[in-house]
């Protein structure tokens, strides 16, 4: 491990140690525990997705520092333009997926469902943007 590698680990926990404290001080302190119930039913999906990322990023790091010793840090991708007619797809049925998901449960399309479809497609829009602008 290198010494940047320690450093943004004590970063973190650090960061963690202060969120716990502050959770516990104003939680517990504040008389907030019927927050603190809701709160955490509602952070479990998000939870989910956060363990995920950090499975994730800890695999990158480590393949990160071994290509990093191969002095190898490209990556080349080959794709057609059939791969890109693909993505447009992708992209642009995204927003339906999500307002499908309130249609089938709720049978109508609220404010903050079109919200979520419209950042999602914005997110997905502009990182398919970013990437396709690379090519030659």
């Amino acid at each position: 491990m290198t010494i940047k590698d320690t450093i943004l680990e004590f970063v973190n926990l650090v960061f963690l140690v202060i969120l716990v404290g502050f959770c516990i001080f104003f939680f517990i302190s504040g008389d907030n525990f019927e927050k603190f119930t809701v709160l955490m039913k509602s952070l479990v999906p998000v939870s989910f997705f956060g363990i995920l990322l950090l499975i994730k990023t800890k695999i990158n790091r480590h393949q990160i520092r071994k290509r990093k010793e191969e002095n190898n840090m490209d990556i080349t991708l080959r794709l057609t333009y059939f791969d890109r007619l693909k993505t447009d797809f992708v992209v642009f049925s995204l927003p339906m997926v999500v307002l499908l998901i309130p249609i089938l449960f709720t049978k109508k399309i609220d404010t903050p469902d079109m919200l979520q479809a419209l950042a999602a497609f914005a997110i997905f829009y502009f990182w398919q943007k970013f990437l396709f602008k690379k090519e030659y």
